[in-house]
């Protein structure tokens, strides 16, 4: 179970230091499930699955696949041949909705200064978007990155140069849920 001060600061985002062997199970159960159950539409990419440069556009397909979601019988958008900002794109969901949107970035080890620069752009898209669609008593758009590496995530916030600079790393502590006898 997570300690509750862990998401106290949620609004500016969360970075998670874990062990790589808890960092897949965690993320894909307990946390994300966190998410779904408060209402939130989760947006959860595992990294190592999305190609070098592809963050940005897979972050949006990942939004228009959730809202293509809630209008089945809706025909499919047309999509413009012209890149839509990430900023619309969250917009967009978080609307159509009502409800607050989570990007749950999974093993951010390859977003750092030496990763492809769209993928760097895309964190700072992110950042934005987050700083735009936010006020200090809502959260509409929530991120969550995670790493097993403490310098990873320390590269998008140690630096005045970096997307999420003064943002805090939290060590990922967890317990297991004790079951009822």
């Amino acid at each position: 179970m997570l300690a509750p001060s862990l998401f106290d600061d949620a609004s500016h985002g969360l970075f998670l230091l874990t062990p790589e062997t808890e960092l897949s199970g965690f993320v894909e159960g307990e946390l994300r499930e966190a998410f779904l159950k408060s209402g939130s539409m989760v947006i959860h990419l595992a990294l190592g699955d999305v190609p070098s440069g592809r963050l940005w556009d897979a972050i949006a397909a990942s939004a228009r696949g959730l809202m293509q979601g809630l209008h089945h019988d809706d025909p499919p958008a047309v999509v413009s041949p012209h890149r839509v900002s990430l900023l619309e794109e969250l917009q967009r969901l978080h609307a159509a909705t009502k409800a607050a949107v989570i990007v749950m970035l999974e093993g951010v080890e390859r977003t750092g200064h030496e990763a492809h620069v769209d993928d760097w752009a895309a964190m700072f898209a992110l950042k934005s978007a987050r700083d735009q669609m936010n006020r200090p008593w809502l959260c509409r758009l929530g991120l969550v990155m995670t790493s097993a590496s403490e310098r990873s995530l320390a590269g998008l916030l140690r630096s005045n140069a970096a997307p999420f600079y003064g943002s805090i790393v939290r060590r990922l502590e967890t317990e297991p849920i004790s079951q009822s006898a």
